[in-house]
């Protein structure tokens, strides 16, 4: 990324820096579908939402090598 989507960020990491920004984001458009997101499972049954559920686990994750790189690149070194 050349130039900072926000100023004072560097445009990946710019959520932890500015707690207030994931707040808004969060109140204004995960908050709101909340209840449209719940509907699409309210038939399913219980064992289908479990399983769901468990394919978000960390040990069901794949390391998706390019994304890595992406990040690794803007990452900066972790001070001694």
């Amino acid at each position: 990324m050349s130039e900072a989507a926000i100023p004072g960020t560097d445009g990946l990491s710019s959520a932890p820096r500015l707690p207030w920004l994931q707040l808004v984001l969060n109140s204004c458009f995960a908050e709101p579908l909340s209840g449209e997101f719940a509907a699409c499972f309210a038939d399913a049954p219980e064992d289908e939402c479990v399983a769901l559920g468990g394919s978000f686990a960390f040990a069901n994750c794949e390391e998706n090598r390019d994304l890595c790189e992406v990040v690794s690149r803007s990452a900066q070194p972790a001070a001694d």
